[in-house]
């Protein structure tokens, strides 16, 4: 029987190809298995002011809920329109939600929520990343160190 004889990158080549297509196959199984496809994500975020103050409800000791509504501007022609934006935050950023009023500037990340309400279908953003921007026209003033107010003084 004559032996075959194969320059070494042929076969390199044809290995590796192998492997990408046994990878691919166990990529395209797991992304099946989990429901999901290859780019899908549910991520959201956006950037506005608070249209009203935070509404905060307690679920015991250890559980804490913000809601507040979040106006993003749209760009458009003339005067400025704006989409409302119901935003969900729980425990810590809760609490930082907690303290801040109308007017603040507030980005927040996090993932798109749907439910089914009286009105039909809602949607809204669970956050898992809040920022404060800036803390709006009605915020109250900063509290100082006595002993810094003095020095400066």
């Amino acid at each position: 029987m004559p032996v075959e004889i194969v320059p070494i990158g042929r076969i390199a080549r044809n290995m590796l190809a192998k492997m990408r297509r046994n990878m691919e196959r166990n990529e395209t199984q797991s992304e099946a298995q989990d429901g999901r496809r290859e780019g899908d994500r549910n991520e959201a975020a956006v950037i506005g002011r608070l249209a009203g103050s935070a509404s905060v409800r307690n679920f015991g000791e250890d559980k804490t809920r913000a809601q507040f509504i979040v106006a993003v501007e749209r760009p458009g022609r003339g005067r400025p329109f704006y989409d409302y934006v119901l935003v969900t935050a729980w425990h810590g950023l809760a609490h930082q939600a907690a303290g801040l009023s109308k007017g603040a500037s507030v980005e927040v990340e996090g993932r798109l929520r749907t439910w089914q309400g009286e009105n039909g279908r809602n949607w809204g953003i669970e956050a898992q990343v809040f920022k404060v921007i800036d803390r709006g026209p009605n915020a109250a003033p900063a509290q100082t160190d006595r002993k810094t107010a003095a020095a400066g003084a």
